[in-house]
Order: structure tokens, then sequence, then C-alpha cells
């Protein structure tokens, strides 16, 4: 069974650190783990409000940093999304962009994808609004960017699914809008995708299932995983359990499995 996760904003998402836990695991148990990163191809994402929506010049390279430190501590094979973004996809989708208008934005999908429901949270964590009908003119050319975004995520994501034969799709956040494409991207493929979701009521990671309408509650949240030694072995026993209850909710065969699960 081929698995790929996506945490496109590193350890600056709540839920990495239980995604790269299970994926860890998973690895180092025969199971063959890729890693899609985010490698700066988005003029703007929402880890820009760390900096008050600006870009600094470091901050995809430290994004980039953190995301390819939790693939190699998981043991993942790690892929860049824009190596499965073909040049004439960029060139389309730029025109495409470029014919959004605020008359067209709601009625002009992509092919036969819908973008304006994969950007809508993003847009409104970064301005505040929950309609454009009075939005500026910096605020409309921002929907645009993220709606261009949208289209390019889910053109990757969908071209590395299919190239890497992905049977299961692990994705953090899915309220924004590269991690929403990431998830679009997987049902226009065919591939089964599990949504990981921070939830600040319960403080905990809320795991959705890839094919039935229930969700599993992770309560274990790391600020930086990588910290954690790698061998599973070494790990706590109530983290074994968790990951071993996960992979059963999740319906991950333990075949494969060599190490001990939880007693």
């Amino acid at each position: 069974m081929s698995i790929a996760f996506f945490s496109p904003y590193g350890l600056a998402s709540e839920e990495t650190g239980v995604l790269a836990l299970l994926c860890s695991y998973l690895r180092q148990s025969n199971y063959a783990v890729n890693s899609l990163q985010c490698n700066g191809i988005f003029s703007l994402c929402e880890r820009d409000a760390e900096n008050g929506w600006r870009r600094g010049v470091r901050s995809c390279f430290s994004c980039m940093h953190e995301q390819s430190a939790v693939a190699r501590w998981s043991g993942a094979e790690i892929h860049e999304l824009s190596r499965f973004l073909d040049p004439d996809e960029v060139s389309e989708s730029r025109r495409w962009s470029m014919a959004l208008s605020r008359k067209t934005f709601e009625a002009l999908p992509y092919g036969d994808l819908n973008v304006l429901p994969l950007v809508r949270d993003s847009f409104v964590a970064r301005t505040g609004r929950d309609s454009i009908e009075n939005a500026s003119d910096e605020e409309f050319d921002t929907l645009r960017r993220m709606m261009l975004s949208s289209v390019r995520a889910m053109l990757a994501s969908k071209r590395f699914l299919k190239t890497k034969d992905i049977q299961l799709g692990l994705v953090a956040g899915c309220r924004d809008n590269v991690s929403a494409a990431f998830v679009a991207g997987a049902q226009s493929a065919g591939v089964a995708v599990a949504e990981f979701r921070w939830d600040i009521l319960s403080r905990s990671v809320q795991v959705t299932h890839p094919a039935a309408d229930k969700a599993f509650s992770c309560p274990v949240v790391f600020d930086d995983v990588t910290e954690m030694r790698t061998d599973a072995r070494t790990w706590p026993g109530e983290i074994i359990r968790l990951v071993d209850e996960l992979m059963v909710f999740l319906e991950i065969s333990t075949s494969q499995l060599q190490l001990p699960l939880a007693q």
C-alpha cells in the first residue's frame, strides 16, 4: 500500500505531529510513505499570517525546511509540488485567473472544478470578510491569486497521486485553500483521503474517515514531533496505542506490521 501525506505549513500546523507520527510508524512497518511538499510556488498562503500577511524573505525557506525535517523524521520519500505542474498548465491557469471578474468569479470553474469553495475560508482568514461584495480592489486581487494557487495545487496534487500510484492520502488542515486543493485533487484522481483537522474547542486533532462520515479524536499535539526519537520501539505505550487505534479507524491493514502493537 502506497501512502502520501501533505502538510503544507510544516510545524505551524497543529495536525502535523499526529500526521508525522502515523507516517513514521507506517514507514517502519514496511509501508511506502511519500511526502508531498510545497516548495514555495505560491505567492501567498495562510502561513503569511505569522508576519502580518507579509511574505518575508525567509518565510518559504523556513517552511520548506520544516516540511523536509518532518518528512525525514518520518522516513518518507520527499516530492516537491512544483515538479508535478506542467508548464502548459501554468500558462492556462494564468489566463483563466485573468478572466476572473467580480461578475464571473463565482460562475467560472476551472474545467469541472468549482474553485471558490476551496478559497473561502482562506479569504475570510486574510481579509475578515465573508463576502466580497464590498471588497476593495486589493482584496479582490487577493481572491484571484488564491483561486489561481488552488487550481495549480489541485493539478499538481492530482498528477502526483496518479504518478506515484497512491492508494491513501493524508492531509493536514483542509480549511485553507492549498490543503483543500489537495483534497480536490485526490477526489479527482479517485484516491481516498483522510483529513486531519485541528479542533480548538476540544484541543484535539480530528481525523475524518476516508469513506465514512465519522471522525477519530487525537488528543495528543506536538510542538515539534522531530524532537522525538525516530524508532517506534522507544515510544511510550500510550503513543503506540493511539497510533494503533488510528490505524484501525482508517482501516489500514496490520498484515505488514513487524513492530509489536500495544498490549
